[in-house]
């Protein structure tokens, strides 16, 4: 080739279709992964099929966060949930807390496990943060639940700060270690955007009293998301830290409510889950 030609030379595009094999090993067993246009990762728990949004595909960083996310999803969440036990649930909330609680616990184990995955989740982060992935512009009209699941993915990098009580619930969340934990604290972080929702001025059940013989609200009833459902890409605040430490409370000045846990508690009983 000659000196004038190397200029004209355009790189073949790397193939990194063979990481679809990676992925599946990551989970222990032999998963399809497939590409679409989407807006982000998911898998059928029962079919055992990833889905690969087509942008992923264009930055190996971001294809291995998105991958490895839904190989943990694999690997950790319970094979029957989304499609059986998930369709139970109603309410669309609550549906969207389990998401969020279970994202934030099973990027936890695979970076517990497969601690290179540090590293690469923070590249990924840093270049869909440049992108405007997460659409931070609308922090001020996030509730608590999408102000977690940001802090769960960004962490440092996330310009906004949580107020102490923010801190608090994500420190608790962050704790999850089974899928029961999951449900517990899915519960718990649905109590609490009820109770933000409940609290603003212009909320009709901010200045209602129950009458004698009033029949209470009904707690899993129909109600609107908070975000979008799907796969995140989730990841504890800070740089290498696995959640182990996340004490509830710690470096915020509070602690869950005893009641509130134990209301959680009762009420994730009441779900089946498979381990």
């Amino acid at each position: 080739m000659s000196a004038d030609r190397l200029f004209d030379y355009v790189p073949v595009k790397e193939d990194w279709r063979y990481l679809d094999l990676f992925f599946g090993l990551l989970a222990g067993e032999n998963l399809t992964v497939r590409r679409c246009n989407a807006k982000t990762a998911s898998i059928d728990l029962k079919s055992r099929v990833i889905m690969i949004p087509n942008f992923a595909t264009e930055d190996k960083d971001i294809l291995l966060l998105m991958g490895s996310h839904e190989g943990s999803h694999a690997l950790n969440t319970p094979r029957n949930w989304c499609h059986d036990e998930l369709n139970k649930v109603r309410n669309a909330r609550l549906r969207m807390c389990i998401n969020i609680v279970e994202d934030i616990r099973i990027e936890k184990l695979i970076r517990r496990k497969f601690p290179g995955f540090v590293t690469v989740y923070q590249h990924a982060y840093k270049k869909l943060f440049a992108s405007d992935f997460f659409s931070l512009k609308s922090w001020n009209s996030f509730g608590i639940a999408d102000k977690v699941n940001a802090y769960a993915k960004l962490g440092k990098l996330l310009p906004q700060k949580l107020t102490p009580h923010e801190m608090c619930v994500y420190r608790y969340i962050a704790k999850a270690e089974s899928f029961q934990d999951v449900l517990v604290r899915a519960f718990y972080l649905y109590d609490m955007t009820s109770k933000v929702e409940n609290e603003k001025p212009d909320s009709p059940k901010a200045n209602k009293k129950n009458k004698p013989g009033d029949e209470p609200d009904v707690e899993h009833g129909e109600a609107p998301s908070e975000t979008e459902e799907g796969e995140g890409v989730g990841e504890p605040s800070e740089a290498g830290d696995d959640g182990d430490s996340d004490i509830p409370g710690k470096d915020s000045g509070e602690e869950p409510d005893a009641g509130d846990i134990e209301k959680a508690t009762k009420n994730a009983s009441g779900i089946k889950s498979v381990d």
